[in-house]
């Protein structure tokens, strides 16, 4: 359990060195160790009850969705979207979390809106809007002039 709680704390402290943050994300990084540690201590505590609670699913993926038009920002700002894969307003992409995809984020955080989600939330997004895509447009085709069979 012990060796758990060193892993999360220097997991931790590599996130907060290899980014250059503020002070701000330091302290906020440091209570969710200092929560994360009482945590995983109340666990290896013996409980009266009997059953275990399943852990819940970890967040591995990014939901960006882009609020505000790049209208106005430098091509470089643009070139950043378009390699997130947003095209056009209210657009979402779900991203892996990596530090590439966090610098990308960083350059254009004004008129991005970020958040952490799981993997089954994020198939459910993508199931969700393939959906609205394909099935239910509005409209029909009843037959095609074109490929008529004589």
């Amino acid at each position: 359990m012990l060796r758990r709680i060193l892993d999360i704390s220097s997991t931790v402290m590599r996130i907060t060195t290899t980014t250059n943050c503020s002070a701000h994300f330091s302290t906020v990084k440091s209570r969710s160790m200092k929560s994360d540690s009482q945590k995983l201590i109340s666990q290896s505590q013996p409980s009266t009850s009997a059953g275990l609670e399943p852990e819940p699913e970890k967040r591995t993926h990014y939901r960006i969705t882009l609020y505000r038009s790049p209208i106005g920002l430098s091509q470089r700002s643009k070139d950043s979207l378009a390699s997130l894969g947003l095209k056009r307003r209210m657009d979402v992409v779900y991203q892996r979390h990596s530090p590439d995809a966090a610098g990308l984020i960083l350059s254009v955080k004004e008129i991005l809106k970020v958040e952490n989600v799981t993997g089954s939330e994020m198939r459910m997004g993508l199931k969700s809007s393939r959906r609205l895509k394909g099935e239910d447009r509005g409209y029909r085709v009843l037959r095609n002039l074109l490929h008529q069979d004589q």
